[in-house]
């Protein structure tokens, strides 16, 4: 709740107030860093330094991955569909039915929201959607010990929000060598690039959620055959 109030607060300013970038990055960051230290301490975990870094990580880290992905109809919502039903399968594969309502319940929107979400988008999710859904699977993940199975399992989200990372850094580091920057990818976040290569909006959507069904089910297959379950 508080992540979608974060949200909330971003799109508020970015409609009421004409503000186009709404929240300064570190205004969000300072805020999900306070979302991810109270779920720590609520989570019973021990209370370290490096165990808040962690949290916060994971957390503000899925949470910024699903907002970055939020570019293009339905991308993010079918990206959100995957991780859910993957990271759900499989902690029913561990018996383990904790989150399953939750999670039952948040498929079930994202089914009807994705009637009027898939292009041509009638209805858009934006940061109060997006930062929630992420910062909600990010949770998820944490609570269980599963945060390494968060890369599986939202490995689109991931390679977003990476895709970021290695444009502007690159493009630092390039500036201060040549002095002009360069670019890795025509454009960040990734679906973008994808988009400027030539391929069309629901080529992109539609093979990005398959590649991580695809994914996500090679992980289900492998992990039955190493495991023996």
């Amino acid at each position: 709740f508080a992540a979608f109030i974060l949200g909330l607060a971003d799109d508020a300013l970015k409609i009421f107030k004409s503000n186009y970038k709404g929240l300064s990055s570190k205004q969000k960051l300072f805020l999900q860093f306070l979302i991810s230290t109270a779920v720590l301490f609520f989570s019973g975990k021990a209370f370290t330094i490096a165990a808040v870094i962690w949290a916060f990580i994971i957390i503000a880290g899925a949470s910024n991955a699903f907002n970055l992905t939020d570019g293009l109809d339905g991308l993010a919502s079918l990206q959100m569909l995957a991780a859910l039903i993957a990271f759900q399968a499989y902690m029913l594969h561990l018996g383990d039915w904790t989150f399953f309502p939750l999670s039952l319940s948040l498929v079930a929107v994202l089914v009807a929201f994705l009637v009027f979400n898939l292009k041509p988008a009638k209805v858009f999710m934006g940061d109060s959607g997006s930062l929630a859904l992420g910062t909600i699977i990010g949770v998820m993940a944490y609570l269980k010990d599963l945060e390494w199975f968060l890369l599986v399992f939202t490995l689109i989200p991931v390679l977003e929000a990476s895709s970021v990372v290695l444009q502007v850094t690159y493009f630092k580091i390039t500036k201060k060598i040549h002095g002009e920057g360069r670019r890795l990818f025509k454009m960040s976040p990734l679906h973008h690039h994808f988009e400027l290569s030539g391929f069309s909006e629901n080529q992109v959507v539609w093979g990005f959620f398959t590649i991580q069904l695809i994914v996500s089910l090679t992980f289900f297959l492998m992990n039955s055959i190493v495991t023996g379950k």
